[in-house]
């Protein structure tokens, strides 16, 4: 009996190409992840703003977008992001100097997470050892 022929690699996924969060005040919270929490938010869009960084070759890209709206993404529901750091003291502590602090943190086998709530109330974790 001849061997099966290897199976053709299916295409994996390439990156986020867009996540979203419906927000109430897209401008606000949009200004709250952009400097307080770290994530660089680059411009306005149609229906809300946008940002993402890159990291390892991959891109995240993330909207926030007006809930209820027209955007892809509006639908109603919460966002829950959890986001890794290389240095996860140095985040933390950057990100107590401009006055904003976990709600809770803890450690396990994994390591170290902190949790935020925007002002949305969505919550917003890091990871980190």
């Amino acid at each position: 009996m001849a061997a099966a022929a290897p199976a053709a690699a299916s295409p994996g996924l390439e990156y986020v190409g867009g996540t979203a969060i419906q927000a109430k005040d897209p401008k606000t919270l949009s200004a709250w992840y952009n400097d307080r929490f770290g994530l660089p938010m680059m411009g306005e869009m149609p229906g809300g703003f946008y940002g993402g960084f890159e990291w390892n070759g991959s891109s995240f890209n993330i909207a926030i977008v007006d809930a209820g709206g027209e955007h892809p993404g509006a639908a109603p529901g919460t966002a829950y992001l959890v986001f890794h750091v290389g240095d996860y003291d140095g985040f933390v502590k950057a990100r107590a100097a401009k006055g904003l602090v976990p709600f809770a943190t803890s450690t396990d086998d994994m390591g170290h997470f902190a949790k935020f709530r925007d002002p949305e109330g969505n919550e917003v974790d890091v990871w980190g050892r």
